[in-house]
């Protein structure tokens, strides 16, 4: 007679087990399933990423990088950014005025994205680049040196 009662409690309790696993997976799956499903838009982060790491390989405490101004300056291998992402994909753009001691423009990746980056300020269009603009003044050899910059990312991480 006592064995009767165990066994019914046993059944009664792997009932109960199955249904917290069920109530468990389908959280999990819940979970998953809402992460994944949602578009993330990082274009600002990236253009933001860009601009700091640029503005950190063109100054050094307070002072415009001396390699700058040389004549075999390379921009890539200077802020240590890869060329052929930059100037091949068509996801960035990247544009500094450097004006003062001795001037110089230098524009890679996309070109489009300088008039897409108004639009894309102006609207709000999301199939357009967003982009960071930065001033920044400094000096070099006593020299004021002011360093316009334009970064764009149009880059957006869209699952499949």
């Amino acid at each position: 007679m006592l064995s009767k009662k165990i066994g019914r409690k046993g059944n009664l309790l792997s009932v109960w087990w199955f249904l917290v696993l069920a109530v468990i997976g389908a959280g999990m799956i819940a979970g998953t399933s809402i992460f994944y499903a949602s578009d993330i838009d990082i274009r600002v982060l990236q253009s933001e990423i860009i601009t700091n790491k640029v503005v950190d390989c063109l100054i050094n405490n307070g002072q415009v990088n001396p390699s700058v101004f040389s004549e075999d300056f390379n921009f890539f291998d200077t802020c240590d950014l890869n060329r052929n992402l930059i100037e091949n994909s068509g996801f960035f753009y990247i544009k500094l005025s450097i004006s003062g001691v001795n001037s110089k423009n230098l524009v890679f990746g996309n070109r489009a994205f300088e008039e897409d980056c108004l639009f894309a300020s102006q609207l709000n269009a999301k199939a357009y680049p967003l982009c960071t603009q930065k001033k920044i003044s400094s000096s070099y050899l006593g020299e004021k040196v002011n360093i316009e910059m334009t970064t764009g990312s149009n880059y957006k991480f869209v699952k499949k």
